[in-house]
């Protein structure tokens, strides 16, 4: 009886040992398994680089090929607008048009034929565009560009485009003031504020270049120009037909004749042209009096001398011609008118 207890109590302790062995063996294996390491491996792992060997959420085998692709792509381009941007704030996402015109570029070419006409077609109904081109006439360095580029943008009524058109034609550089009087040229007939200006401006001063694109701006009379304005353009350019320089005196002169021809300030300016020293004035005054209402007997006089003076431009004796046949003259003044066309119609 006592024999077959303890056999009993063997057995019993046999099949604990057996169980307890197979759980170890169980649990070791894996402790294996979620590592990556084989159970047999005594390697270390290399931890020099990176702190660990181990690859954080590797795939599982069952994992689709083409998630694995997805999701690398999308977390490429997370860090890469994570790295675009400063921390906390959203990525930056460029929206700017690929044919946009940068207006930071200052341009060194003239535009072509072909481009310019592309340019005028959308600057119609593209005021973000104009506003472009503006930045870029600013400052621009290039002579033919800035025409160009004023030629595209004087039709348009945008204040931004007179404000940098007055900004460069008070500058102190050359080169920007004529620019920007070059673009108040074609601002000026549809615009008062553009005339003041102007108008301002000739009475500045400047060297002779300068002077003369300033009345340029004058190059096309307006029929919405008010008597003020007239009355001291007018004033304006009378002195200037005084001035030192012959060419500021004949252009001077010319633009009389468009704007007023018959007001009395303009009919003093022309008479002193008419007896200029310089031949330019004087057939500039010749052209200005054609057509004029009511001459008096020294324009007609001053008329014929020129027409007679065989030492005068063939051209000029013609327009003094011309001018003195729509005159009312007295019958020594026709027989000189005669002799003068005579004369000026001879090959010798």
């Amino acid at each position: 009886m006592i024999k077959k207890s303890l056999f009993a109590l063997l057995s019993i302790a046999v099949l604990a040992i057996g169980w307890s062995f197979v759980q170890g063996k169980r649990n070791t294996t894996d402790n294996f398994s979620t590592t990556g390491v084989s159970p047999t491996d005594n390697s270390t792992p290399d931890i020099s680089t990176t702190g660990t060997a181990f690859t954080e959420n590797p795939p599982q085998p069952d994992q689709d090929a083409a998630t694995l692709i997805v999701d690398s792509v999308n977390n490429s381009s997370t860090a890469s607008a994570t790295n675009s941007s400063d921390e906390g704030d959203e990525p930056v996402v460029d929206l700017t048009p690929v044919n946009d015109i940068e207006a930071s570029s200052v341009a060194v070419e003239p535009l072509s034929d072909a481009e310019f006409t592309r340019l005028e077609n959308l600057l119609k109904n593209d005021k973000q565009l104009r506003l472009s081109l503006l930045e870029e006439f600013r400052y621009n360095t290039d002579p033919v560009r800035a025409k160009q580029l004023a030629a595209l943008l004087g039709p348009y009524d945008d204040a931004e485009i007179l404000e940098v058109a007055s900004e460069l034609a008070y500058s102190g550089e050359t080169q920007s003031r004529l620019a920007g009087l070059n673009l108040l040229r074609r601002i000026q007939p549809g615009n008062d504020q553009a005339r003041d200006i102007a108008i301002d401006l000739l009475t500045t001063g400047g060297n002779t270049k300068i002077l003369v694109a300033t009345m340029n701006v004058f190059a096309k009379p307006s029929p919405d120009a008010s008597e003020r304005q007239l009355q001291t353009l007018n004033d304006n350019l009378n002195n200037l037909s005084r001035h030192h320089d012959s060419n500021v005196r004949s252009h001077s002169i010319s633009l009389l004749s468009r704007w007023d021809k018959n007001s009395s300030v303009a009919r003093d300016a022309f008479s002193r042209g008419l007896s200029d020293t310089d031949p330019a004035v004087r057939s500039s005054a010749v052209f200005a009096v054609n057509n004029i209402s009511d001459p008096d007997e020294t324009m007609i006089s001053d008329l014929l001398n020129i027409a007679e003076n065989t030492d005068e431009k063939r051209s000029t004796r013609y327009a003094a011609l011309r001018a003195l046949n729509n005159m009312p003259l007295s019958g020594t003044q026709t027989r000189r008118y005669s002799l003068a066309q005579r004369s000026a119609n001879s090959r010798n």
